[in-house]
């Protein structure tokens, strides 16, 4: 039987203003990160696509 652990993880970002490319990194590290630990990889893109969503977002937030 196996044990089952779990794992917290918070990201708190400074108060610097990242650009989009930065944020992707940023995610893109976090993201290859975990999947190292699974044993997986993940595609070259997906941080850059979260950081593109979180900020269309946050723009879409700020509008209203």
């Amino acid at each position: 039987m196996k044990i089952r652990k779990d794992v917290n993880v918070i990201i708190t970002f400074d108060d610097k203003e990242y650009s989009e490319e930065e944020t992707a990194i940023l995610y893109q590290q976090f993201f290859e990160s975990l999947a190292k630990i699974k044993g997986v990889k993940i595609p070259k893109y997906a941080g850059k696509a979260l950081a593109k969503a979180l900020r269309a977002k946050s723009k879409t937030s700020e509008e209203t």
